[in-house]
């Protein structure tokens, strides 16, 4: 069987373009990026900067709360901030003691810069203090004896107002590929900073470089220390760079009843989370990157599997596309079917082949259909030639170089397709 015959005209795949690699890890509700951004004249290199995200401690993320010794000390943040947006950071020590304590980027992967040994960084920051006793300090990552103190770089002086401090760091040392800093105080005052910002000055680089080490071209697995705000069953890096997180319901028959469907955006450059609006319970649909960077998300669940036997999973005809722009999903016109996951296969033309799946009724979808990018709609099925053929859940369908769709017989919950189908030329 021949898709080319199927679906007219034959398409030749076209050169797409190549959107930056990320490996993607989720557990316990984890997922693993690396959040630092690449060193330029005009990127700042700093996670949460402005502090605007907040972890489920209420603390900024990728920041952390320590130091040392008997000084009675709290940690919380401010809405006292220098542009008026986001968060700060304050300590306020009562009782000086011994020791110090530090708000400090965390000492991770995920949070901390990298960096190139040999090269110097600007560090900035905004602050206000009632106390002389504040030095901005920094540690290094050393690839044989891990996170080690470096120095502290300057004193920060009394100010009422907020005050732009700002350092070089000396040469990185060899064996060093992350630096992390902040700022301690060790006497009785109150210390509040906010925008903390750090440039490469030795060698600045576009910001399409990767900053990351042999994670740009190997890629790496993390566990970040936060929890995402949605149980994503789809997650689509978009050509902007940030990710589209789709829960749907997230497999919760509570969730489904209550109507209570979850999206989020997921930017990397500061690890901050966007909830989105979601209109249907896209659990389970399927989904497809347009050329337009656009997100088409076709079908998903209608209704989880009764008490009684009586029906099992129920696919919608639903269809939206998610704008990356205005940050919003959009209705498109509805499938000719009910699909709970379909397979949706992009054509070297931007329209896209959607097989497979369970119907409105339970059982495997036989209807294919056919979405026209240069008309942003699903063609109607008098429009479409069909194979009557029940492709199984999430079928594995590839686009060859010669524009035909080429079928493994591989797809989700066994192999129950015709064998005379499964190897289409």
């Amino acid at each position: 069987m021949r898709f080319a015959s199927l679906f007219k005209p034959k398409l030749r795949s076209v050169a797409r373009r190549l959107a930056i690699f990320v490996a993607v890890a989720a557990a316990s509700g984890m997922l693993g990026l690396t959040a630092a951004s690449p060193a330029d004249a005009s990127v700042n290199m700093v996670a949460n900067s402005d502090m605007q995200t907040l972890n489920s401690s209420g603390f900024p993320l990728c920041w952390e709360q320590s130091g040392y010794g008997t000084n009675v000390s709290t940690f919380s943040t401010s809405n006292e901030t220098e542009d008026g947006v986001g968060n700060a950071m304050q300590i306020t020590t009562t009782q000086a003691g011994t020791g110090d304590r530090k708000a400090m980027m965390q000492e991770n992967q995920s949070c901390a810069p990298d960096v190139t040994p040999g090269h110097q960084y600007e560090l900035d920051v905004w602050y206000m203090s009632t106390t002389a006793d504040a030095v901005i300090t920094m540690f290094r990552h050393d690839t044989q004896d891990g996170w080690v103190y470096w120095q502290d770089l300057t004193q920060l002086q009394v100010e009422s107002s907020y005050t732009h401090a700002t350092v070089d760091t000396p040469a990185i040392p060899a064996n060093t590929d992350q630096i992390t800093w902040g700022v301690t105080i060790y006497g009785v005052g109150t210390l509040i900073t906010d925008n903390y910002a750090m440039y490469d000055i030795t060698s600045p680089t576009s910001d399409a470089s990767c900053s990351a080490g042999a994670a740009c071209t190997q890629g790496s697995w993390q566990v970040l220390p936060f929890d995402a705000p949605v149980r994503a069953i789809h997650a689509v890096l978009m050509d902007n760079g940030d990710v589209l997180m789709i829960a749907g319901s997230g497999n919760d028959p509570d969730d489904f009843a209550a109507g209570t469907f979850e999206s989020a955006v997921y930017d990397p450059t500061d690890g901050s989370f966007t909830v989105i609006p979601t209109p249907s319970d896209m659990f389970c649909a399927g989904h497809v990157q347009l050329p337009n960077g656009d997100i088409l998300i076709l079908g998903g669940n209608a209704a989880y599997p009764a008490a009684d036997g009586s029906h099992g999973y129920e696919g919608l005809n639903t269809s939206y596309i998610f704008n990356p722009t205005t940050m919003a999903y959009e209705q498109v016109n509805n499938l000719s079917a009910g699909h709970w996951y379909p397979s949706a296969t992009e054509l070297g033309n931007g329209d896209v082949v959607a097989l497979g799946g369970l119907g409105a009724d339970s059982s495997g979808t036989v209807t294919d259909e056919y979405f026209s990018y240069a008309q942003m709609q699903w063609l109607p099925i008098n429009q479409v030639n069909q194979t009557w053929t029940f492709w199984g859940l999430y079928p594995a369908m590839i686009l060859m170089q010669n524009g035909d769709l080429f079928y493994t017989g591989s797809h989700v919950f066994g192999d129950n397709i015709d064998p005379d189908c499964r190897t289409p030329t």
